[in-house]
């Protein structure tokens, strides 16, 4: 399995024996790595303000809820910070983010647009209630972006000490961050 989050899931949800089962956590694509020894300032960007990226759209399993919040946050604290969004959003979720000007949803994007859209932004924001491995973490990793991850399922195994693992419903802290 690709997680020891996910393996102790077997054993207490399926009562697999836990001898049988080996971890072998997941890898990154070439272009991550390579898209990390560009300049930042020489690649297009989607948005013309420094951003946080959101990967896997605005939806309930991903922590929408937690970025809606975060967006708010950050509106009353006039920071110039934004945040796009790559991915497939729910339709109450892209209700709410049209009402905030600081979140820009890109919809799906090409996955060859991933790894310069993480290397331009200031920090991948990743707040999913449950993920039993978390490929965008370690993706941003790769291509030397900052990871922001809830302190839910896999995550903190995934980043280790690399990332900063958060409360998602602390949203004042997050903005802080």
């Amino acid at each position: 399995t690709i997680s020891e989050f996910s393996k102790q899931r077997m054993i207490e949800l399926l009562g697999a024996d836990a001898r049988k089962i080996v971890v072998v956590g997941c890898g990154v694509e070439q272009p991550f790595y390579d898209i990390f020894s560009i300049d930042p300032a020489k690649l297009a960007k989607p948005i013309t303000d420094p951003y946080t990226l959101v990967i896997g759209g605005l939806r309930l399993k991903k922590g929408g809820d937690y970025i809606l919040n975060i967006a708010k946050g950050l509106l009353d604290i006039n920071s110039d910070l934004q945040i796009v969004v790559a991915g497939d959003s729910e339709p109450e979720y892209i209700a709410a983010a049209r009402e905030l000007p600081n979140i820009k949803l890109l919809g799906l994007v090409p996955d060859d647009d991933l790894p310069r859209l993480l290397r331009c932004a200031s920090s991948l924001l990743f707040l999913s209630h449950y993920e039993g491995f978390g490929i965008p973490a370690i993706e941003s990793m790769a291509a030397g972006t900052p990871v922001i991850v809830s302190n839910r399922a896999s995550l903190p195994e995934v980043v280790g000490t690399a990332g900063i693992v958060v409360e998602p419903e602390h949203t004042a802290a997050i903005v802080d961050t």
